[in-house]
């Protein structure tokens, strides 16, 4: 059993923490134009995955519709 401040903290969590992580490591040095080309290759990628197409709303948001 993992503790943090003598807190118990399930390995869920402990995942959770390591995928925030590891994505702040792969963004830290991103330009903001970077960062927004970086997000819409990911949710692109996901819109595949789900077979899902996906559009941008007027403030800049993306959706998905199937």
């Amino acid at each position: 059993m993992k503790t943090t401040n003598d807190l118990y903290v399930s390995k869920a969590l402990e995942e959770v923490w390591k995928l925030k992580e590891k994505a702040y490591e792969a963004t830290k040095d991103m330009s903001f134009d970077q960062l927004r080309e970086h997000y819409k290759k990911s949710i692109e990628q996901a819109a595949i995955l789900l077979g899902a197409k996906i559009s941008q709303t007027d403030n800049g948001a993306y959706k998905f519709h199937k």
